[in-house]
């Protein structure tokens, strides 16, 4: 995913890859009901443009999990969340994530 956000001087960017698998999926077989776990990886970059401008980039790594809910073989609503550190960047240290989305599967 690519997140950009800005808010007064700073302006923040990142681009994330995150690789899930599914957990206890003998137990939620036959429920719509989903729970993922897994892990992911990143850059960030902060710029701040005050009357001192700064510039902080680095790499992100962090794990997620959530569940989904399968509506039918097309769409699902996935609610998750994902933690996410660097030892790089200066200024942001580290970050947590809730998401909701809705996914569309071509069949």
């Amino acid at each position: 995913s690519y997140n950009y956000a800005k808010a007064s001087d700073n302006r923040y960017q990142s681009f994330i890859i995150q690789v899930d698998t599914g957990v206890l999926t003998e137990l939620f077989r036959e429920i719509p009901l989903k729970p993922y776990i897994g892990f992911s990886l990143g850059m960030m970059e902060h710029k701040n443009s005050s009357n001192t401008p700064s510039k902080d980039r680095g790499y992100l790594y962090g794990l997620n999990g959530g569940f989904n809910y399968v509506i039918n073989n097309s769409f699902d609503i996935d609610f998750g969340y994902r933690y996410m550190d660097s030892d790089k960047l200066e200024y942001i240290g580290n970050r947590g994530d809730l998401t909701l989305s809705v996914h569309y599967y071509f069949n």
